[in-house]
């Protein structure tokens, strides 16, 4: 060992010598995280009323009062 305690390595402990303060960013405005929030909400209710009136549309559309023209049973004999 080096005269006075020393590791031979000078008086450096292997700590790098750190800047006086750290440049940080300006705080951002919260309210336009809310408004992403609600533009989201938004975007997934009409996704949703897209998907409802799909189905509606596939399901009920042309018809008299929603349901199928009834058949007469004679007529199903007629095609068996």
């Amino acid at each position: 060992m080096a005269e006075g305690g020393s590791l031979g390595a000078g008086d450096l402990t292997g700590a790098l010598p750190q800047a006086a303060s750290i440049p940080t960013m300006t705080a951002t405005h919260h309210h336009r995280k809310d408004t992403n929030m609600a533009l989201l909400l938004l975007e997934a209710l009409g996704a949703g009323l897209i998907f409802v009136g799909i189905i509606w549309w596939t399901m009920f559309s042309g018809r008299v009062n929603g349901e199928l023209p009834e058949q007469d049973p004679d007529s199903k004999d007629k095609h068996s």
